[in-house]
């Protein structure tokens, strides 16, 4: 058993991670393979390749989508 699943974090949560952790986690949790994952305040992703969007979106969150519209344009993605 993992240590997240020892300590509840996610339980009951929607989550992503790393495909190597998939089949660890899809037993206990509601699994997804989106690039990030929002369910409540728990903000997940699937690895380097989904940093910018990770990021865009706590920005979205803590700022606003405006911000994170902003930054995005700015960083050309």
């Amino acid at each position: 058993m993992n240590l997240s699943a020892l300590h509840g974090v996610f339980k009951g949560k929607r989550i992503t991670s790393y495909p190597a952790f998939k089949a660890k986690l899809e037993a206990e949790y509601e699994y997804s393979e989106a690039a990030v994952e929002e369910d409540g305040v728990l903000v997940t992703s699937r690895g380097p390749g989904t940093s910018f969007k990770f990021a865009l979106t706590l920005v979205k969150r803590l700022v606003s989508e405006e911000k994170a519209d902003e930054v995005a344009k700015a960083m050309l993605v």
